[in-house]
């Protein structure tokens, strides 16, 4: 067995409660196995666990067994032959891209690993050469790494640690912050990696849709502690069974098939009302729904299109952007040309478009962290420039960045989040007393952390909690100064399904009270979902607009997967939810098969 966990506990120091426990699990050589779970339940913590150099520092027990050497067992100075065969043997991928860069040259980050073995000079140079061409990076081989696109710097990294020759690849939620054509192109590389090179794979994500298919395996964490063990079609049936809140993160296919199985035709539709579901049976691609949908509807015969869902947002334009060009340097080409963008009060607008084509850009000018050298910017039909010192930022506008670590700068969670209250609080009611700001702050920080979930990990450092937790607690910090116009990059990055549905909740209650959210995003599920209006930023300009329904109606990439499975047979879905309530209605007559609703 390559990988053996045995009976492995760990907690973190001054943690309440262990962030391990009892876990126990094996992956066969040349297996392709996915850790998944919400946010906050392990998976960050054992793969750090198991990358020996990265492991966390707290209280362990239990065995960590990679081929036979025990990772666990604490190394004398003088001994080395677990962190060597660590270095040698597990390579890792983080969530970040940038995080894991170290050199300027691409060539050089090929090179680096190798050249920190000790390796020959002709076997580097072989190794990275043979690297290059198998991840296609011939055409910027020679580049800068700065000015790489996210896509092309994770799979950068996935190279560079391809080029080590390791037995074991772990990842960690590697396309958290990839478009969508990205994102597949990388999981298209792991599945070459898994089957043409033998790598086992271990890889950490929530996001089930697109990876489910791909493994072998599946472990299922909840708190710490290991709920499943099997093949993705066990772990389906798994958590639809046991009602975990992991089943709304299934694939489309999957979901569609459970919610409506004792209706479907197939093996199992004589069992009707059986709750028992031959987890053999389970569809989990696209391809699959597909099938399942055209046996479905030659029964059926469904009929029209879905319903057009209308834009919620009001007429007054809270924040517009009019031909606005901006570039880094006067010669280098614009990021932006004439982009024109306008959000309204209480609409949530999300903005999509492939990595490094200036959605973050655009969020800065929005934001005024930066300027464009034409077109203007206004909030509430003010220029930017109209606000005085300080006050833009005050109960006007605020911005959640894509790194959410950018925002905290105290030694705890608290001590962020206190200060950024009591300065909120300060601000409302200048005439209250500092005890009357302090309880004020303190009430309502608390209030946003349990609304967030996150009131466990208030006393923990920033850097360590899990990335979906930090995600929260950076929008916990940034909703304190009670912006009207509210800019969020990546928002969902690295949360959970739960985490996921509550930040909409929370958007929505936002937009209700007349808010903007502008959301940039690369999740297309949650946009398709929970967006009033959505964009597509493409060569510098937003080249699409409309509703849901109209924007990503027909895409082949910038799309749902539950728009990919309904196709022709009922035109117009987009979300899960819809699809199954079409396929619900289509048996009831045509007419029901167009009251399909946002």
């Amino acid at each position: 067995m390559l990988l053996s966990i045995e009976n492995v506990t760990f907690r973190y120091p001054k943690a309440s409660r262990d962030a391990l426990r009892g876990v126990s699990f094996s992956v066969p050589q040349g297996e392709f196995a996915v850790l998944c779970g919400l946010s906050g339940c392990g998976k960050s913590t054992l793969l750090r666990l198991i990358k020996r150099e990265l492991a966390p520092f707290g209280e362990l027990s239990g065995r960590i067994l990679a081929d036979g050497t025990d990772l666990t067992r604490a190394a004398a100075p003088s001994e080395s032959s677990a962190d060597l065969f660590s270095a040698r043997t597990i390579g890792i991928v983080l969530q970040d891209p940038e995080s894991q860069i170290v050199t300027d040259t691409v060539w050089h980050e090929l090179a680096f690993g190798l050249e920190n073995l000790g390796l020959p000079s002709e076997v580097i140079r072989r190794r990275v050469a043979e690297m290059a061409a198998f991840f296609g990076i011939e055409g910027w081989y020679h580049k800068k790494t700065y000015e790489l696109s996210g896509g092309q710097k994770q799979l950068l990294n996935l190279a560079a640690v391809l080029a080590m020759n390791p037995q074991l690849l772990l990842l960690d939620e590697p396309t958290a912050q990839l478009d969508p054509i990205a994102a597949a192109d990388f999981r298209s590389m792991l599945t070459r990696i898994n089957r043409d090179l033998g790598v086992t794979i271990l890889m950490a994500e929530h996001r089930l849709e697109q990876v489910l298919p791909l493994t072998d395996h599946v472990l299922l964490l909840d708190r710490g502690e290991l709920l499943c063990d099997g093949s993705p079609a066990e772990l389906a049936a798994f958590v639809h069974s046991n009602h975990h809140p992991m089943a709304s993160a299934l694939p489309t296919a999957t979901r569609v098939y459970l919610a409506l199985q004792n209706t479907l035709p197939g093996p199992d539709s004589s069992a009707s009302g059986s709750s028992d579901t031959p987890a053999r049976d389970i569809p989990l691609t696209v391809r699959d729904g597909r099938a399942l949908l055209s046996a479905a509807t030659d029964r059926r015969s469904p009929s029209g299109d879905a319903a057009e869902a209308a834009a919620t947002g009001s007429e007054t334009p809270a924040l517009a952007a009019s031909g606005v060009r901006f570039r880094y340097d006067k010669n280098l080409p614009d990021v932006l040309c004439d982009t024109t963008l306008c959000v309204s009060a209480g609409e949530h607008y999300c903005l999509l478009g492939g990595n490094g084509s200036g959605k973050t850009t655009l969020l800065s000018l929005l934001a005024g962290l930066k300027r464009p050298y034409a077109g203007s910017v206004k909030l509430f039909g003010k220029k930017l420039s109209a606000f005085a010192m300080g006050t833009l930022y005050r109960e006007n506008l605020a911005l959640l960045p894509q790194q959410p670590r950018d925002v905290f700068t105290e030694k705890s969670i608290r001590e962020d989040l206190l200060g950024a209250f009591s300065r909120a609080c300060s601000f409302a009611d200048a005439k209250a007393s500092a005890s009357a700001v302090a309880d004020k702050a303190n009430a309502d920080m608390l209030a946003m952390c349990e609304r967030l979930h996150i009131t466990d990990i208030l006393d923990s450092h920033p850097y360590d909690v899990s990335g979906g937790e930090l995600q929260k607690a950076a929008l916990a910090k940034v909703l304190a100064s009670r912006p009207k116009v509210l800019l969020l990059d990546e928002p969902a990055k690295g949360i959970d399904v739960c985490g996921k549905d509550e930040l909409a909740a929370i958007l929505k209650e936002l937009t209700a009270e007349g808010v903007a959210v502008l959301s940039v995003t690369h999740d297309a599920e949650w946009a398709a979902e929970h967006a009033d209006r959505c964009g597509l930023l493409f060569d510098g300009e937003v080249i699409s607009e409309g509703t849901p329904h109209a924007f990503f109606d027909g895409n082949a990439f910038y799309t749902t997967a539950a728009n990919r499975m309904a196709g022709d047979f009922f035109p117009g879905v987009v979300t899960c939810e819809e699809l199954i309530r079409a396929m619900s209605g289509a048996g009831e007559g045509s007419s029901r098969a167009t009251e399909v609703s946002p």
